[in-house]
């Protein structure tokens, strides 16, 4: 869950604004803001017990990213703020390791300095929250092909109950003609004779 996400996320979370702390340097007007995270994070990692191990189990699940500013800092807030109100000394349950390996985003990011824009890629490990949040280009052709299997049953039923009709329709005109037939080629002996004989005699 956001628990696990969270705790799982801080370690790296908080190497990655060291290293972007150190890359600006006090000419940054962010850098206080940036020290205060990575104290804010250090203080909940700390508290957490056997973080080394958890994060060995995971280990397959990490990948590395470069993100834009935007985004980082996003993901900077949303661990933080996860972090800040759940419980994060639970124990994490694995899921299988993944059999292929996880794409990496990456984009330059723009990084503001005492006013002028200049471009800086940031990139950070994080372990992603769901398969659900990331989707692959995989996932998608197969829940395309999966929705279009669908039709399939549906055409199939429309096809059979067309040929259900058709052969209904098949069945019921042979008799009436049949009947019709009858009428024509064998005459009822019983029937009045019609008035063209009875004017000839």
């Amino acid at each position: 869950g956001d628990m696990c996400w969270a705790k799982l996320n801080l370690y790296y979370l908080e190497e990655s604004l060291k290293d972007l702390s150190e890359k600006f340097g006090n000419i940054s007007s962010n850098n206080l803001n940036i020290q205060i995270l990575i104290q804010f994070i250090e203080e909940k990692r700390i508290g957490i017990s056997n973080m080394d191990t958890q994060m060995l189990e995971f280990e397959c699940h990490y990948r590395d990213d470069k993100w834009e500013t935007g985004k980082y800092f996003n993901f900077v807030e949303e661990v933080c703020n996860t972090a800040d109100r759940e419980r994060l000394e639970e124990e994490c349950d694995p899921p299988p390791c993944p059999t292929t390996p996880i794409p990496t985003e990456e984009s330059s990011s723009a990084q503001y300095t005492s006013g002028q824009d200049t471009s800086h890629s940031i990139a950070t490990k994080e372990i992603a929250r769901s398969s659900a949040s990331l989707p692959s280009p995989l996932r998608q052709v197969v829940e395309k092909s999966l929705f279009s299997l669908l039709f399939i049953p549906l055409l199939a039923l429309i096809f059979l109950l067309v040929w259900k009709v058709r052969s209904r329709r098949n069945v019921e005109h042979p008799r009436s003609n049949r009947g019709e037939e009858e009428g024509f080629t064998e005459p009822d002996p019983m029937a009045p004779q019609p008035d063209s004989e009875t004017s000839e005699k």
